[in-house]
């Protein structure tokens, strides 16, 4: 929710011609129009002018208290909460009415005589809702977005909704419709004339590879997914049923707008349809294979429990630690500023792989290159650095090292340059060392009289990317360039993994631990070397920065996942992405020069940022702030992370502890980015803007991250079976041993191949149709990314 709030357009409230029998109920809620993201909202607040909730009793009021509460001038309106305790009904009918001239659409009319009950205008003057009672209710609201002419600019729909909604109130009766009135039968005929049940998949007439049927499967399938809530991921798990409507049954724009704004009935708060139109285009860009789902066998669909964001999705009693088909939520690139998002959508369009590969690289990279010239005050005391630590984790194969490159070539352009002056510079410094020596010598001879010669200085060697590990390695780097190194290796393998030997007394790893988890933070390290002249082998860094990125395989990951990994503290600290393998094809894509160069000159751009120094002289980061909408925004966010922490233990609970700040790491680099890029109305200020999409690209890390930590617990059969299923997914979804033996030169024999299949069945991934002597395998119908990883 951002600071931009208000009443909005306040309509007179007819309170004496709300009837009696709503009266009655201590369901009452006053309401303003907020602005979320940019779109006005209608929020629900207590008398006491706190957030009242949907699902919470305690919150509401009687109508006399919100009648002697209501302010024009603080408040939009009053609303009525539904309940499943109630018989109370609300139909609700958009862009049917022109609030100028009061002309209702004719089929508004048409519902409005099918009801005939208390009907009134809405707030908005573009609508009307109808109050009934009914008998039957059904579990959720609908939404349906009608094919019929506009009269007003509003899209015209039908809304229905018997429990957690609530309705704002107006009084303004329409055409004399004062009473609330038992409608059982008019309330069937009105869900059969917008929701007509479709024939039965099995009915010889009925084509269930029609579109009609399609859809239908589709509103079924989506259905099962819980609605979004605002601030708990919802704008991912509604970029995600945009995703199985468009990519995984392949329907067209009009055909998922109906079936998600049916599902967005669903949500808290609803989405506008400007909103959902948008999720809708920017799933159908999302790369990957169309229409894995549409012509899946349609009863299946009863058999599956599917859901978003980290909670279960049931195929069987036997998945083990993956009753849970993890998905793969895409990356947010649409947060990113646009000079980052671009480069990372062609980067995935050439390689062909995952966007976030090439995500995670970049942020790393401009951390890396803002460097220790800036830091953010989340509040007093409270400064958060500008370092990330990113890892790419994919099988061998999976297009994880093209990306790294593409994103890192910048930086390692800038280290070539870098060497090439250092070498110069040594040159001239050998050349004058010489002299300062011949001069030295004669002026000794001289007697010493006269001005001496003076010594050169010695020349610096300055790094901005390193591969060497150790700390020891790492101190005189850190301390010739106190801006900072991005460490950047194609296999991070190496590091992570010496960290394993955490507990091992033999090696210096556990030494090394401690020195990390500091640079983390940038606080002084020092170094006691036993080599080197003396005034050498003492080292101390008083601000070190490292950014690290790299890449390593999921097995390597998982075995340095051990207790001691994770209790040094080194796994909290990473934000790592495990997309899907895609399949590899010729891309004739390429990464435009343009493209190249802007992500380039934003890199060299940030390089020009300096710091500030201190009364003696010496760099340090020049502080950004939080503006009041920023501020706001993150500490809901931190509201929220501690709330999600407080439920969990061991690894996940620490892992939230870091990501806690994230974000305010991820706003120095979003604000930077754009302060060289497009400008930002003030250098030393983050704003509402950038806040929000370092929130939702931190709420992306929160779900990979537990996604990853599920993934990487999972046996190596388990594993292979996940992959295999993700295979078969994308060869049509079923299989026979014979033909998984043609098509698979690792498979040797029909025979190993049928009994992959029949693990495949055991784990129920699927089940076999057909003979004993002529069957094939067929997977569940879920999505690939849903199936393998």
């Amino acid at each position: 929710m951002d600071s931009k709030s208000g009443n909005g357009t306040t309509q007179q409230i007819d309170f004496g011609s709300i009837p009696k029998a709503l009266q009655e109920y201590t369901q009452w809620v006053l309401w303003k129009m907020v602005y979320l993201d940019g779109e006005p909202k209608k929020m629900p607040f207590t008398v006491f002018n706190e957030n009242a909730k949907v699902s919470d009793p305690a919150t509401w009021a009687t109508f006399d208290s919100v009648l002697t509460t209501f302010d024009e001038s603080q408040h939009s309106g009053i609303g009525f909460v539904f309940t499943s305790s109630d018989s109370f009904i609300g139909i609700d009918l958009d862009g049917c009415r022109n609030p100028e001239t009061g002309t209702v659409a004719d089929w508004a009319v048409d519902e409005v005589n099918r009801f005939s009950s208390y009907t009134e205008v809405s707030p908005s003057q573009t609508g009307l809702k109808i109050w009934i009672t009914a008998d039957s209710q059904l579990p959720k609201g609908r939404k349906k977005i009608l094919r019929v002419p506009k009269i007003v600019a509003k899209t015209p729909a039908v809304e229905i909704y018997w429990q957690g909604r609530f309705f704002a109130t107006t009084g303004q009766v329409y055409k004399q419709h004062r009473h609330i009135e038992q409608r059982e039968s008019e309330l069937q005929a009105f869900l059969i004339t917008h929701w007509p049940v479709s024939p039965s998949p099995n009915a010889t007439q009925h084509d269930w590879r029609s579109d009609d049927a399609i859809v239908e499967r589709a509103r079924k399938y989506v259905a099962k997914m819980p609605g979004a809530v605002s601030g708990n991921k919802g704008h991912d798990a509604t970029f995600h049923v945009a995703c199985t409507l468009v990519k995984g049954f392949d329907l067209s724009t009009d055909q998922a707008l109906d079936v998600l704004s049916e599902w967005n009935a669903t949500c808290l708060p609803v989405w506008s349809e400007h909103e959902l139109r948008h999720k809708i285009e920017s799933a159908a860009k999302e790369p990957g294979k169309t229409g894995y789902l549409r012509n899946a066998k349609p009863e299946r669909y009863d058999t599956i429990t599917k859901s978003v964001g980290g909670s279960s999705l049931k195929h069987g009693a036997n998945r083990a630690s993956a009753d849970t088909l993890d998905e793969f939520i895409p990356f947010p690139l649409d947060e990113l500023p646009e000079v980052l998002a671009t480069f990372c959508r062609e980067v995935s369009a050439s390689v062909g792989c995952d966007a976030s590969f090439a995500a995670l690289t970049v942020l790393a990279v401009c951390a890396s290159a803002i460097g220790t010239t800036r830091q953010v005050c989340l509040k007093r005391n409270w400064f958060a650095p500008c370092v990330l630590w990113t890892v790419l984790i994919g099988e061998s194969g999976s297009q994880k090292s093209p990306p790294f490159r593409m994103a890192m070539k910048t930086m390692n352009a800038r280290q070539a340059d870098d060497i090439l002056g250092f070498n110069k510079e040594m040159a001239a410094y050998n050349a004058e060392s010489q002299n300062y020596t011949r001069e030295a010598k004669l002026f000794k001879n001289a007697g010493g009289d006269g001005k001496p010669p003076q010594a050169p200085a010695k020349p610096t060697r300055r790094r901005c990317v390193m591969s060497d590990s150790t700390i020891e390695a790492l101190a005189p780097i850190l301390q010739d360039n106190p801006r900072g190194v991005l460490m950047g290796r194609d296999e991070l393998s190496g590091w992570l993994a010496g960290f394993d030997k955490y507990s091992s007394k033999k090696s210096g790893a556990s030494s090394d631990v401690p020195k990390w988890l500091e640079i983390y933070n940038c606080e002084p390290i020092s170094i006691d070397r036993k080599t080197g002249e003396d005034r050498d082998r003492f080292i101390y860094v008083k601000r070190p920065s490292v950014c690290i990125t790299g890449g390593i395989q999921p097995a390597i990951l998982a075995r340095c996942m051990s207790d001691e990994f994770k209790e040094n503290g080194l796994q909290s600290r990473l934000l790592m992405t495990y997309p899907p393998r895609g399949m590899k094809q010729w891309l004739d894509d390429e990464l435009s020069d343009a493209t190249e160069q802007g992500y380039a000159k934003m890199v060299q751009d940030l390089f020009l940022l300096q710091g500030e120094t201190d009364s003696a002289g010496e760099p340090r980061p020049a502080t950004l702030t939080l503006n009041a909408e920023a501020r706001a925004l993150f500490v809901v966010y931190v509201n929220r992370t501690g709330l999600e922490q407080s439920a969990m233990h061991g690894a996940p609970a620490a892992q939230w502890s870091k990501l806690e700040e994230t974000p305010g790491r991820l706003a120095i680099i979003i604000h930077c980015v754009r302060q060289v890029t497009t400008g930002v109305k003030d250098f030393w200020k983050i704003d509402g803007d950038t806040m929000r999409s370092a929130i939702a690209l931190a709420e992306w890390f929160k779900s990979e991250t537990l996604r990853i930590g599920r993934v990487l617990k999972e046996s190596q059969t388990l594993r292979e079976a996940r992959h295999l299923g993700s295979w078969i997914q994308k060869h049509g979804g079923r299989i026979s041993s014979r033909d998984l033996c043609k098509l698979r030169r690792d498979i040797a024999t029909s025979g190993e191949a049928e009994q992959m299949l029949m693990n495949l069945v055991d784990l129920q991934f699927g089940s076999w149709e057909g003979t004993r002597t002529s069957r094939e395998f067929v997977l569940h119908p879920v999505d690939a990314s849903a199936v393998g990883a």
